[in-house]
């Protein structure tokens, strides 16, 4: 099984620097929590398990002190983050997010969902080709997953684009709390 977390955590190396640089409240129990999530899921042998992350901090200036949160790649013991670059304004960095996530969502959908790219499906007569016609499930060994953290927008627009475009993959949406006091 092929599983994708979207999340928010803390490179472990650059922790102390991202509380140092957060102006108002640091999102710690939900990086604690995200972390617990990842260990768990990484120690089984039967889950291939890829991370895209964007950081949870606040927006600058008023709740972080960098206009540019960088992406890349670090990694933890059994573990590989991708890291999702944005501008940190208000209003800017949803989208910019938004967009980065889904293309690199689609990259690991082309990557692990081999030949359900539903775009690529090309012209049949009607007599050829039933859209209604049920496919099979896929074996365990053929499932991929989204595991999404929070209800963050840029996480659930990219994954609703994803999922337009790769049907077969499942979204699972982990709700820790809800998004009233969440800002984006």
């Amino acid at each position: 099984m092929n599983v994708l977390f979207l999340g928010g955590i803390f490179n472990r190396a650059k922790e102390k620097e991202i509380l140092k640089k957060s102006k108002k409240f640091m999102n710690v129990a939900a990086n604690a929590h995200q972390w617990h999530i990842l260990n768990g899921i990484k120690n089984r042998k039967d889950i291939n398990l890829s991370v895209l992350n964007t950081v949870f901090v606040g927006t600058y200036p008023r709740e972080y002190t960098d206009i540019y949160i960088p992406g890349g790649e670090w990694n933890e013991p059994g573990l590989s983050v991708r890291e999702i670059g944005y501008i940190n304004l208000f209003g800017v960095r949803s989208v910019i997010k938004a967009f980065s996530l889904y293309f690199r969502i689609k990259e690991w959908c082309k990557a692990h969902c081999k030949g359900i790219d539903n775009a690529d499906i090309s012209y049949k007569s009607p007599c050829e080709f039933n859209p209604c016609k049920a496919s099979p499930e896929p074996s365990e060994k053929e499932k991929n997953i989204i595991l999404i953290y929070s209800m963050n927008t840029p996480f659930l627009i990219a994954s609703y684009f994803a999922k337009k475009r790769f049907k077969n993959i499942k979204l699972c949406l982990y709700v820790p709390d809800l998004p009233y006091f969440f800002y984006i």
